[in-house]
């Protein structure tokens, strides 16, 4: 994107443009710093969409600082801020004016009581960092307030700052006195503040503070210091922003707050200022040659297009088509079509050797030793390609998506050796049964079990390498051929992903290998996920393949589903955000259905609706006491409720929801 100068003029009174405070040296190694004293440099766009949204990066040398600034057709701004950390020393946020403080999330909101000056929100505390050559987050440290003040028409928090870190950093937002955003963000709903599952970083939102976690100086990093291969880091992540995209687009529908709207423009021109001029986006999750990993990749692609749906823009088209264009070559030609990668590193066997896998050497259907047949990557890749196509209208990459689709069929189409994999993932399904199945086995049994885990668990790999397959005779579906592991969670994101690849491409062959997936899971249970911290994640994919399983099928069985948000809600993960009903990639813009709010903060609420005239709505009771709600009304439909054998409920004005049990309505 090409950068020009701009220089921020004076505003008028009564609608502050921006945040930016005066920064102050004080003696002693301190750092004050002014919330609404506002200086106003020159500084350099790097993000232009118009009236909806510009993005200006202000340096200040002489004062140690660079604020980086996103400012919205309403006079709204959010800034972040980077100080040179001073070592050893305090940090002190100081406004001066007549506000009042709540305390809200991990931050602060401030209410102007005069109506000249805006409010201001800070999401969260300020957090020292430190980052290497890629920008990537090496260390960071969140900061408590070790002393507060309200005096005098001042408000003043001190931190004390870390030894080791280069940067403090905070964000703060400016919000006009009478737009509306100040009581959007102080008056949060039961529905606004419950729990929702975010893919990529396998963490828990709650609120809108709750992305300046993620979002960090402009850019989106990845939840955690990852310890795949040192030093410990945090790359940055569109996966994450994709998450975010989707709840804030179900909020704001569900609840018609501006905010949320502001929040999702963010979320697009973030992931837009980082991608780079030949359209990726570069992480570095693994190694220093910043490595593209095309799951992330593709989900700036889902992010660009939902948004360019909506909006039209023609910067985030622009963007768009860049990032497909690049994405479409990320491929090895098989003998039976083109395979879309799990990252850069498996172009070629040189780079694979930087990163943490090893993996067994193979040529299967013509593929490349580096290739290691990844099948999640690949089916979202294909998704992503053909979300782009249905968007952009041009149908120039038709070639590139019916030659993956080939590949993709040949792959899953893969039997040898059937009697051997039937005895060896007979036993190996042993070791996915829950801990009270397991006392109930016979003593053989046991040792049979035993002999999988420690045996022939490690032994896969090499199998695989010379009987080539990933879908097995019981159902389960492995990630990939070649490399050296067994990481049975993707066997859950597997079935989402093969569930959202059907929805696209709608393959004969494809339908009884997700409902042999299915039945492996209904046998074993989400125990052998559950129990271990590591692991726990799957479920929340296993939730949304679920979801996707009943949306169109009105007569299936909503009882996995159930079953998987009530282990979500047991294991405090929450929901994923498409099963608020508002995902473009599963439910077009128009056909959209609002999701229902109920009163009653223990109830989740499902939506399966796949348009205004077919709607449906679970709710669903994690609690161990029956749970009442008022019964959910939509204006101009009428609702029938069941319950979870199909009968119907009398339903007066209340609604019953039994313990660890569920509601199903429906017009």
């Amino acid at each position: 994107m090409k950068y020009q100068t701009y220089s921020r003029q004076e505003p008028t009174t009564g609608t502050l443009s921006s945040a930016t405070p005066e920064l102050q040296k004080i003696e002693g190694h301190t750092l004050s710093y002014y919330l609404n004293h506002i200086p106003y440099p020159e500084g350099t766009t790097v993000a232009d969409a118009g009236r909806r949204f510009h993005r200006v990066c202000f340096e200040q040398p002489e004062k140690q600082a660079q604020v980086i600034s996103d400012q919205f057709e309403d006079g709204s701004v959010c800034e972040f801020t980077r100080l040179f950390s001073q070592e050893g020393g305090r940090f002190i946020l100081r406004l001066t004016g007549d506000y009042g403080a709540l305390h809200t999330g991990g931050g602060w909101l401030f209410q102007s009581r005069d109506d000249e000056r805006p409010h201001l929100w800070l999401p969260v505390q300020p957090a020292a960092r430190s980052y290497d050559q890629l920008g990537r987050i090496i260390s960071e440290t969140p900061l408590q307030a070790i002393e507060l003040s309200a005096l005098n028409n001042e408000f003043s928090a001190e931190f004390r700052a870390p030894k080791d870190q280069e940067f403090i950093e905070f964000v703060v937002w400016t919000l006009p006195f009478n737009s509306g955003l100040f009581e959007e963000l102080s008056s949060q709903s039961a529905q606004e503040r419950q729990r929702l599952f975010l893919w990529g970083s396998h963490t828990t939102y709650s609120g809108p503070e709750d992305l300046y976690r993620n979002l960090i100086h402009g850019a989106i990093y990845k939840t955690g210091l990852s310890s795949s291969s040192p030093p410990w880091r945090r790359p940055y992540c569109e996966v994450i922003a994709q998450a975010f995209y989707v709840a804030f687009h179900s909020l704001g529908r569900a609840t018609g707050k501006r905010i949320y709207e502001h929040l999702k423009t963010q979320l697009v021109f973030s992931v837009i200022v980082r991608q780079e001029a030949d359209g990726a986006w570069r992480h570095g999750t693994w190694t220093d040659s910043f490595e593209v990993h095309y799951r992330h990749h593709c989900s700036g692609i889902h992010l660009l297009a939902a948004d360019y749906d909506e909006s039209k823009d023609a910067v985030v088209g622009s963007s768009l088509k860049m990032a497909a264009e690049f994405m479409k070559n990320q491929c090895d030609e098989l003998d039976v079509g083109k395979w879309y990668l799990h990252d850069s590193l498996e172009l070629s066997e040189a780079s694979m050797q930087k990163g943490p896998t090893s993996y067994q050497y193979s040529r299967v259907l013509g593929k490349s030793p580096s290739n290691m047949l990844v099948l999640n990557t690949h089916l979202d890749a294909l998704v992503a390609l053909n979300r782009y196509e249905k968007t952009s209208g041009q149908g120039h990459l038709e070639e590139e998506i019916s030659s993956g689709v080939n590949a993709a069929v040949a792959v899953l189409g893969l039997k040898p050796a059937e009697a051997l994999y039937r005895i060896l993932f007979a036993t190996i399904e042993l070791t996915f049964l829950p801990d009270l199945a397991v006392k109930r086995l016979s003593l053989p049994a046991r040792a049979m079990r035993r002999l999988a885990r420690e045996k022939i668990v490690p032994l896969l790999p090499r199998i695989k390498r010379i009987f080539p397959r990933l879908v097995m005779p019981n159902g389960y579906i492995d990630r990939n051929l070649t490399l050296n592991e067994f990481w049975y969670p993707y066997f859950l994101i597997n079935i989402m992903d093969l569930l959202r690849f059907q929805r696209c491409f709608s393959i004969k062959m494809v339908d009884p290998i997700i409902d042999n997936a299915v039945k492996f899971v209904q046998r074993v249970g989400l125990e052998k996920w559950l129990n271990n911290e590591s692991t726990a994640y799957a479920v929340g994919f296993w939730a949304e393949a679920m979801y996707l399983y009943c949306l169109h099928a009105p007569n299936r069985s909503r009882t996995a589903l159930v079953e998987a948000v009530i282990a979500l809600h047991d294991s405090e993960q929450g929901i994923p955000p498409s099963l608020l009903g508002s995902n473009s990639e599963y439910i077009g813009l128009t056909d959209q259905v609002s999701c229902l709010r109920t009163d009653n903060d223990e109830l989740q609420i499902i939506n399966l609706s796949l348009d205004p005239r077919h709607i449906e709505f679970l709710l669903v009771n994690g609690t161990d006491s029956p749970q009442d709600s008022p019964f959910p009304c939509i204006e101009g439909v009428s609702m029938t409720a069941f319950d979870h054998n199909g009968h119907s409920i009398s339903a007066g004005k209340t609604v019953t929801v039994p313990a660890r049990g569920w509601v199903r309505l429906v017009n």
